[in-house]
């Protein structure tokens, strides 16, 4: 979001006046959860997977099930890799 910092402690940097942690840039991804990279252009997120139909318990109904996706930096695009119902 914008305006929040991350702040890193590091006891190490200390000693030497430079930080062990740079951040080149931050993006921001509406809607989706990134669980893990598979390499430096490709994550594996979770999001809603419309194509299955919204949920039918009412408390979910305007809902849809999520699915794992690989989800390529670069190109934006989503590869289904799993879906759950």
């Amino acid at each position: 979001m914008p305006g929040n910092t991350t702040t890193v402690i590091d006891d190490a940097s200390k000693e030497s006046g430079e930080p062990d942690v740079t951040v080149g840039k931050i993006d921001h991804y509406e809607n989706i959860a990134i669980s893990d990279w598979m390499d430096k252009e490709t994550i594996i997120i979770s999001k809603e997977n419309e194509d299955l139909g919204k949920m039918s318990l009412e408390e979910l109904s305007d809902s849809y099930p999520k699915s794992l996706y690989l989800y390529h930096l670069n190109t934006k695009q989503y590869d289904l890799l799993t879906r759950s119902r």
